[in-house]
Formats: C-alpha cells, structure tokens, sequence
C-alpha cells in the first residue's frame, strides 16, 4: 500500500532522523509515487496549491516521468498518487489547501488534455515538438483567481509538522467525485457530516500537538 509505504518512510525521515533510500521493486513507478506521498506527508508546502503544483512539476514532470506511455497503456501510476493524497486529506480535510476537485482536474488533464503540461514522456521530447510555445500550460490557467478558486479548498487551516494518516482499511474512502463524476452532486447529509466530523478532529489533534 503506497500510503502505508509513504508512513514507513516519513517516520524513518521525522522521527529517527534517518537517511532513507527507496527502491521499488516494480521499478521507478512505485519509488516515484512512494517518495512524492511522504513529501506530502512531511513538508506543509507541498499541500498548498502552488507547492503541490511545484512537487508534480519537479518530481514528475521535470523527472521525466512518462505520461504518454503510461497513459497509453492504461497504467494509472499517477492516478494511484493522486488517490493516496486523497485519501490522506480525507483524514485531515483543514490541512490542505486544494480539494477533491483541483486532484480530479489533474488526472484528467494526464490522460487527455488542450495543456502542453503533461504531454509526452520528457522535458526532451516537449522541447522537439515545441510544446512550449504551442499549447498553454496548464499551470498557467490555474494561476488566474478566477479559476483558481474553484479549486481551493474553503476549510484550509495551514498546519507545520507531519501528518501521521491511519492506514487501516476502514479508514480508505472511494473517491466518489473521481469514479462516479455523472453521479456527482450535492454532498450527501452523512458524507458532510464525516466531513465537519473530521475536521474537527483534526483541530483537537493539533491543540493536543500545541
């Protein structure tokens, strides 16, 4: 499981101040997603918009990490990425400033996009079809508030330190917005009141941290 791998290595990074080298044995898929999960889960920044844009920018894009192909074959590597920080800000929903929403327009836009962002399978291949200058980035369509506040999340506090998610299986959640997008509507009374629920929670763990 990526969250609980993700868990391993913040621990071994905060709290046994230890050097960590991760390998995965299906290759640089699972490292990649393993390693971008406990940034995450250790650095404040990176749940912010602009810093989570700046870590898929960084680690995935800049990386090299081959969108095209991927896609292309129906590995949902990225996907699988997207649903563990999901997951995490289901159980921490003050702590990010992004929502459902902003990580559901990033999966669509890997797999089929009018944005130059994710298109082929390297910084090298973008520059030979010159991307650049012929599609927009989908980086800066969300830098205008207009549209960047859909995407923002109304409940953000912003917290330091490390956040530690339960990795029991009754804790994973489907992502309803992602799945069942035709079925999307108002929040049902029990899911806003899981919502308010874990939010509150997680206020009183951050004054039990204070």
């Amino acid at each position: 499981d990526l969250v609980t791998a993700a868990c391993s290595v913040a621990q071994c990074v905060d709290r046994d101040a230890c050097t960590v080298l991760v390998h995965g044995s299906y290759g640089v898929d699972t490292t990649l997603q393993v390693c971008t999960l406990a940034r995450v889960l250790l650095d404040p920044h990176a749940r912010t918009l602009r810093g989570f844009q700046a870590l898929i920018d960084h680690e995935w894009i800049k990386a090299g990490h081959p969108f095209a192909d991927r896609s292309a074959s129906g590995n949902p590597v990225f996907l699988l990425f997207l649903d563990g920080v999901h997951q995490i800000a289901c159980q921490f929903p003050l702590s990010f400033e992004f929502n459902d929403a902003f990580l559901a327009l990033l999966f669509e836009h890997a797999h089929a996009s009018s944005f130059g962002t994710f298109l082929c399978n390297s910084d090298k291949s973008r520059a030979e079809l010159d991307i650049e200058a012929r599609c927009t980035s989908l980086w800066s369509y969300l830098s205008q508030k207009s549209v960047l506040t859909e995407y923002r999340n109304r409940l953000y506090r912003p917290r330091s330190g490390v956040l530690w998610p339960s990795v029991a299986a009754q804790s994973l959640q489907l992502w309803r917005r992602l799945y069942f997008q035709a079925d999307v509507g108002p929040m049902p009374r029990t899911r806003l009141h899981d919502v308010i629920k874990d939010a509150l929670d997680e206020r009183q763990r951050g004054d039990d941290e204070i």
